[in-house]
């Protein structure tokens, strides 16, 4: 909860998060998250977040298949559910695949943090990607249609194949899609 505090502060124009979050408040956050990071150094926290967007790199750790699709009061729920060990598995075929390909090394490196975080915990753990609020973005139609673990591994294959051509159309479209849902971020 405070790393999340702390993260949707850092998220906001600084003109404007003291409305949020108070900058007190935020100093406070970071303190007791020391503190129990000093306190207790092997424990580490199990849930990664980011405001207001997907970012594509934990799209990798999945596949089309583990795309869950829910409906509740507020709407349609996407999230992906995947075995560690799997999730594991595809991040090290997309870190090998990155690393052999033009794709700037800082794509890689994202990758590469993401697999460490995760080779952390058990094998025989499950990984979650959850839409959470960011899906309420989209249209019905939108979250329907949308299949961005499939088409991140799409340009992922094509990238292995050499098809940059491919790859570079599918990986343009995917990004300027969750582009547009991430300047939602400015806007608010």
């Amino acid at each position: 909860m405070l790393a999340g505090l702390l993260a949707f502060r850092g998220s906001i124009p600084e003109e404007i998060a003291d409305a949020f979050v108070p900058e007190t408040e935020a100093r406070r956050a970071a303190l007791e998250l020391a503190r129990l990071d000093a306190d207790h150094p092997d424990v580490r926290s199990h849930i990664l977040h980011a405001n207001w967007h997907v970012p594509l790199r934990w799209f990798v750790a999945f596949d089309d298949a583990e795309r869950i699709l829910t409906e509740d009061k507020e709407g349609l729920r996407i999230r992906y559910e995947s075995n560690l060990g799997e999730a594991v598995t595809r991040l090290e075929r997309a870190l090998s695949v990155l690393e052999a390909s033009w794709i700037d090394s800082t794509v890689t490196e994202t990758v590469r943090e993401l697999l460490g975080w995760l080779e952390g915990f058990a094998e025989d753990g499950i990984v979650e990607l959850d839409y959470g609020s960011v899906g309420g973005v989209f249209t019905h139609e939108d979250l329907l249609d949308d299949h961005s673990a499939a088409e991140v591994w799409t340009c992922l294959d094509a990238l292995a194949g050499g098809d940059v051509v491919t790859a570079g159309r599918v990986f343009g479209s995917l990004s300027d899609r969750w582009t547009e849902v991430r300047a939602r971020e400015i806007v608010n």
